[in-house]
């Protein structure tokens, strides 16, 4: 009975061991991602929302950008209308930011509202 726990040990080690390794495989690929803007009813502030990710500022976006994979493109799809307090609006935080993003090997695009 001894042997068996020990067998059933080293195949369920060797399944967490593959099953980790193919998940660090799949999350360093290059991906592109898009920057969507909400506002929290509560406090009327904005946030960014990246692959899910809530994103109180724009440092805690670089944050983000920071550990994206090389090769990775953010997209920045801008609203038809400016709403007060909205982030990325100024030409210095857009360069700011496209500036983050060249240091970290990722594309940082704007794309045109709708």
């Amino acid at each position: 009975m001894r042997g068996r726990v020990w067998s059933i040990t080293a195949v369920c080690l060797g399944v967490v061991i593959l099953t980790a390794g193919g998940c660090a495989t799949v999350a360093q690929r290059p991906h592109d991602f898009y920057i969507d803007l909400v506002k929290d009813a509560s406090g009327g502030r904005f946030a960014f929302v990246v692959d899910g990710a809530r994103l109180r500022d724009l440092e805690a976006l670089k944050h983000f950008v920071a550990h994206l994979r090389r090769g990775s493109s953010l997209r920045w799809v801008q609203l038809c209308t400016w709403v007060e307090g909205q982030p990325l609006t100024t030409q210095a935080e857009i360069d700011d930011i496209r500036r983050h993003c060249e240091k970290h090997g990722v594309t940082f695009e704007i794309v045109g509202g709708g």
